[in-house]
């Protein structure tokens, strides 16, 4: 049966002809070729990636993650509502009603002050108020009334007299003119009006001079009654002023008497506030002030508290910048005001930082900073692709201490690298190196 089938393909293979081998034999030698061609790329690519000059970089990946945006500065804790209280009046500290700490309402006594002298001079000024108010009382009774109604009646007689001259003046006119009165008689007349009008004349003016001299008298003496009785409000408040108060409710965050002390007017006794209602009175940079905005979340931590974190919130922000003159020259400054939110166990007085939240991103494309390339006009990184460089431009958002947000110009996972040499252009080979970032 072997025989037979060996047979068989003897016969098969004899049966070929000459053109049908040799076309068999041109496909085996395209075949062939083309197995070379595949081997020849494949060897001379080695050879080049084997011989080429690779430059080392450091490089980081493209990854998406939560980035906040902070402008740090720090600042000192202060009241937000407190009260500086002053002494008005001199003299020497008798008690000291409060210590340091205590709570206190409005109008509650602070520190009294001596204040016997002042008792005196109340009850001095008392007697002088009493006693211009009866002089007063004495002149309205005894010269002011009958010397004005003496005058007044003598003006009213005087101006009787002379109305009842000019009537007969006016009747013995007609009887002249009728002949029964002779024109001695008539100048008689006349002449008597003339005097009658005299004496009404004299009789107004010491009506008005007699009432002048009483009301001048009368408005001498309120004077005096008008200046007793300010010296007597004067003397009650400065004795009032000896005893100091509190203008407001809350604590005594300090206190800068003590008995015997002698205080003068303006002299600071104490300082009352209310420590649950705190702030922070920060500075900004011009340049950091551009990013913050009322209503910011801020970061609060102080050494003396081993830096705990507080919250805050941006409170307030000057509309005008400070310019201020240091040993480095001229910086300009924006003063800001943050309120402290809720229970902490800050003091008025503490040194404490402040990092202000000015912006947060979710699954926000990172890259490292240094990854970065300033140019005039752009921002670029370079993108590591199959071991050769690619520039590329880039906008950017958000950043952090260590990275910066991208908005455009990458994809996550992508490989870029790190403070990168001016020499990189695009296509050169480079060896990369994994950098992770601290």
């Amino acid at each position: 049966m072997q025989q037979s089938t060996t047979n068989l393909q003897a016969t098969d293979s004899s049966l070929q002809s000459p053109k049908q081998k040799g076309k068999r034999g041109r496909q085996i030698l395209i075949v062939a070729g083309i197995f070379l061609a595949i081997g020849l790329l494949v060897g001379l690519n080695m050879y080049r990636l084997s011989q080429r000059d690779e430059m080392p970089v450091k490089v980081d990946k493209v990854v998406e993650g939560r980035i906040e945006a902070r402008v740090f500065t720090s600042g000192k804790v202060i009241v937000r509502d407190q009260e500086e209280v002053y002494a008005t009046t001199s003299g020497i500290v008798q008690t000291v009603l409060v210590k340091q700490g205590d709570m206190v309402e409005v109008g509650q006594p602070l520190v009294q002050m001596k204040d016997e002298e002042l008792a005196l001079a109340v009850r001095q000024a008392e007697a002088n108020l009493t006693a211009a108010q009866a002089n007063l009382a004495r002149a309205k009774e005894a010269t002011g009334p009958a010397e004005i109604v003496q005058a007044e009646n003598a003006l009213t007689q005087a101006e009787a007299n002379l109305e009842n001259a000019r009537q007969r003046l006016e009747r013995n006119q007609i009887l002249y003119e009728q002949g029964i009165v002779s024109i001695q008689e008539l100048e008689a007349l006349q002449l008597e009006v003339e005097l009658k009008q005299a004496q009404y004349e004299a009789a107004a003016k010491q009506f008005d001079t007699a009432r002048h001299e009483v009301q001048s008298s009368l408005r001498a003496l309120e004077a005096q009654v008008a200046q007793a009785e300010a010296a007597l409000a004067l003397s009650r408040h400065q004795l009032n002023q000896a005893t100091i108060v509190a203008g407001q409710r809350g604590q005594v965050l300090q206190l800068d008497v003590q008995k015997g002390q002698f205080v003068s007017p303006g002299k600071l006794v104490a300082v009352v506030g209310d420590i649950r209602q705190l702030e922070v009175q920060a500075e900004l940079s011009e340049a950091d002030a551009a990013q913050v905005k009322v209503g910011q979340t801020v970061e609060i931590t102080a050494d003396a508290l081993s830096k705990v974190k507080f919250f805050g919130e941006v409170k307030e922000i000057s509309p005008r910048a400070i310019a201020r003159s240091s040993g480095q020259g001229e910086q300009t400054i924006v003063p800001i005001v943050v309120a402290v939110l809720g229970d902490t166990a800050l003091r008025p007085g503490y040194n404490v930082d402040l990092d202000i939240i000015t912006g947060i991103a979710e699954n926000a494309l990172l890259v490292p900073y240094d990854a970065l390339i300033e140019q005039e006009d752009h921002t670029e990184v370079l993108v590591v692709q199959e071991g050769f460089i690619q520039h590329r431009t880039v906008t950017t958002g958000l950043s952090d201490e260590q990275r910066v947000q991208v908005l455009t110009g990458l994809q996550s996972g992508e490989t870029v690298v790190l403070n990168p040499d001016d020499g990189l252009a695009d296509g050169t080979a480079v060896k990369a190196t994994p950098s992770e970032i601290d």
